[in-house]
């Protein structure tokens, strides 16, 4: 797969990452109480009982959100795992653009704009070689 194909998919694969979280948390509880009901597990998330520390003076606040189990796993879970995701595929994606910009030469060759050899004696200087479009497939 050459460069330009793989930056275009990693550009719309980061713009369904950073998609609505909200809508595709929903999706994911949907379909994860599918898969266990055709399991013959339980659907539902246990809740834990929260031990509460006596502190003096409440000068130390409780940190936690209080919420439902569904509420906790989509903050502790959920959202951390799609914010990583975007910001790994972020990273890699920043590096491919760059090299894209970098190398566009090698990988868009036969596409370049305007006039092909004007351009290249621009970049390069004048041609010694008669058949330089032969070499690399383009009419």
């Amino acid at each position: 797969m050459d460069n330009t194909t793989t930056t275009t998919l990693m550009k719309s694969c980061l713009d369904f990452i950073m998609a609505d979280r909200d809508n595709r948390f929903e999706d994911a509880i949907t379909a994860a109480k599918e898969m266990r009901g055709n399991l013959g597990v339980e659907p539902v998330l246990k809740e834990t009982h929260i031990h509460w520390k006596k502190r003096q003076f409440g000068y130390e606040s409780r940190d936690e959100v209080m919420g439902s189990s569904e509420e906790t796993f989509k903050r502790q879970i959920f959202c951390l795992l799609v914010d990583t995701a975007r910001v790994s595929s972020e990273e890699r994606f920043g590096q491919m653009k760059h090299h894209k910009k970098t190398c566009w030469v090698l990988y868009d060759l036969c596409e370049m704009p305007g006039d092909r050899e004007k351009t290249l004696e621009q970049l390069y200087g004048p041609s010694l070689d008669a058949d330089t479009w032969g070499m690399f497939g383009c009419q």
